[in-house]
């Protein structure tokens, strides 16, 4: 059955490559949201009083806010968990989409022909040419990280770091077990369960695993229930 097809959200260009763009409303809500209050927090800190029209900037953005979480935000996660598991099940399917998939996801510069064990920190940053590694990179990225001390000083009990609760933390760690699986897998079908080369990988990577699963031991869950609940219909061959 054919649906009523939605207006392309793309620019195409003279040589026929479309150009996708974000949500104008999204971008415009974020943008208001964001300037409001920084002029509110500039303003509270000088003592000035808001304006009644400031005030209404305020809730209109407020109302901005859960529009575009309702209406584009989580729409388009239940949408790619419904594609990609549909993909994840059917090798049809992944076939049909391989080089669609190539650009949607990007697959420059994903080989680590350079690798080093001494390789600088911050090496994720030479994927930011990728979509995915753009996106995986924001959604980890934590803003209250504690500050980094000399501990080659003497340092007061209260000047100790406390280590970070925040749940990104904790997706850290699924995503690791996630790529352990498979990691696992690919190691598996290359080499035999018993080698030798098997054996180092996984343990190397368990160890990587107990570290990170030791930083989670202060991440706070958080029992609130919510009133947004991602649940896309699972992909079967009747859907």
């Amino acid at each position: 059955m054919l649906h009523k097809m939605k207006r392309a959200k793309y620019n195409l260009e003279s040589d026929g490559v479309k150009r996708y763009m974000v949500d104008e409303v999204l971008e415009t809500t974020i943008t208001d949201w964001l300037q409001i209050r920084e002029a509110k927090q500039k303003l509270t800190e000088e003592g000035i009083k808001l304006t009644e029209n400031d005030e209404l900037k305020i809730r209109k953005t407020d109302r901005m806010k859960v529009y575009v979480l309702d209406t584009v935000i989580f729409p388009s996660m239940a949408n790619l968990i419904f594609f990609f598991e549909a993909i994840s099940t059917n090798k049809n399917l992944a076939d049909a989409f391989e080089d669609e998939l190539v650009e949607l996801l990007g697959n420059q510069k994903i080989r680590a022909s350079s690798h080093s064990r001494n390789e600088a920190r911050s090496s994720s940053q030479q994927f930011m040419v990728n979509p995915l590694a753009r996106l995986v990179l924001a959604i980890l990225t934590i803003h209250n990280l504690p500050k980094q001390i000399n501990r080659s000083k003497k340092i007061k009990t209260h000047e100790i770091p406390k280590p970070s609760s925040d749940f990104r933390v904790g997706l850290m760690y699924q995503l690791l077990c996630i790529i352990g699986d498979k990691l696992d897998a690919l190691l598996s079908a290359e080499y035999h369960t018993n080698s030798q080369i098997w054996h180092s990988a996984i343990q190397d990577f368990n160890r990587v695993k107990g570290w990170l699963a030791l930083l989670t031991r202060t991440v706070e869950e958080n029992p609130q229930t919510y009133d947004r609940i991602i649940e896309p219909t699972k992909y079967t061959k009747n859907s």
